[in-house]
């Protein structure tokens, strides 16, 4: 049996607490897009007492919990005001990253993240297009809403 996968195409990043929110603002042309969660650990090895010449494993303990937005693309005149007033506040605001139906899972987590990436280019080569780059990162907590 072949596991099911889904069509990358069905992934989108928008600025606003929804896809569906009044205002909020589809980062559309970008065409990669990443949702990264990480968790920070502090680490020990506690010796065994009765053979100290063993090699212990390493207990690690949870302290905190991150997460990242990517998306790289084409830079999108409709969507570039939005994306530089985020970036100018200098402030958290809501950002979501959603997985779209038809996949057997659809929604979007969604939290309060500050861009702190904003990159545009401009390369002469080809293909000739202007690209962007975008990368967020959590100012608290985020969740996960099923559509």
């Amino acid at each position: 049996m072949q596991a099911d996968i889904q069509d990358s195409r069905y992934v989108r990043i928008w600025l606003g607490t929804s896809p569906l929110a009044p205002g909020a603002v589809k980062l559309c042309a970008m065409t990669r897009e990443s949702f990264e969660q990480s968790l920070e650990t502090s680490d020990v090895v506690v010796p065994d007492c009765d053979d100290p010449l063993s090699v212990p494993a390493v207990k690690r303990k949870a302290i905190s919990r991150s997460a990242t937005i990517t998306g790289a693309g084409f830079y999108e005149p409709d969507a570039a005001p939005a994306m530089r007033a985020f970036y100018e506040a200098a402030t958290s605001g809501d950002v979501c990253f959603e997985i779209q139906a038809p996949s057997p899972d659809p929604g979007w987590w969604v939290g309060k993240f500050l861009m702190n990436t904003f990159t545009t280019t401009g390369d002469q080569g080809p293909p000739g297009y202007i690209t962007a780059e975008v990368s967020f990162q959590n100012d608290g907590p985020w969740v996960w809403i099923d559509a």
